[in-house]
């Protein structure tokens, strides 16, 4: 049985205040079972490499699964900077 998932986002600048998604890229996916301070279950976590209007950063989604369906449980965003020496 196959079970939907959604799996690339994407973002306009009223949701983000980094503007419009210029380019992202899927760095990662895995499952697991466990997760810190969550209860054992079914759960996907995936990263993207986004590079919006204004700035570049590492996006991590983390979804579990309930009721045959994923559902988003977490949201992360770092921000990438250069510095000059």
């Amino acid at each position: 049985m196959r079970y939907p998932l959604v799996a690339t986002p994407k973002y306009s600048s009223s949701g983000v205040p980094f503007g419009d998604v210029v380019k992202q890229k899927l760095k990662d996916i895995g499952f697991t079972c466990r997760i810190a301070g969550e209860p054992a279950g079914d759960y996907l976590a995936g990263g993207f490499s986004t590079r919006f209007k204004d700035v570049s950063g590492e996006e991590k989604l983390v979804f579990r699964k309930r009721r045959k369906q994923w559902k988003l449980i977490g949201y992360f965003m770092t921000k990438n900077c250069s510095v000059m020496l």
